[in-house]
């Protein structure tokens, strides 16, 4: 039960809802998550708008949930080397959302990642630089 449920019978109190006692709206106080800030919003929402309930949101909604995207970049985080077209096939695998690799790529990106897989590098120490060099001449 969250904190709209309980203001709605209780509209009566919203409308001459003035000064101090926003704590008085929520008899569950031991809830911590609907702090004052969120009764505040509610009480000027339903004054401005004459509305409790929150609108509809608009846009088509995520595929991935937060769990499936941590899946894929601690993926990448523990081999680098993967190619976004093997981890969308072992996510298909696991996962009843089936993705394809460019959802693994835009994934990766919005983590700061990137979405091609590294490649490495060639540790070069100075004894081999020389004998490089001197094959070059």
């Amino acid at each position: 039960m969250c904190l709209l449920d309980l203001l709605r019978p209780k509209q009566s109190r919203l409308n001459k809802f003035e000064g101090p006692g926003y704590s008085n709206l929520a008899p569950h106080q031991n809830r911590n998550y609907e702090g004052r800030s969120e009764r505040q919003y509610v009480i000027k929402r339903f004054k401005e708008e004459n509305r409790i309930e929150n609108k509809v949101r608009k846009g088509r909604p995520a595929k991935l949930t937060e769990r499936d995207q941590r899946f894929i970049s601690r993926k990448f985080m523990k081999n680098p080397r993967l190619s976004a077209l093997k981890v969308s096939a072992e996510f298909n695998e696991k996962f009843s959302t089936p993705i394809s690799p460019e959802t693994v790529r835009r994934v990766l990106r919005a983590a700061g990642l990137n979405g091609r897989s590294a490649r490495r590098n060639i540790f070069v120490i100075a004894k081999n630089r020389k004998l490089m060099l001197s094959f070059a001449k």
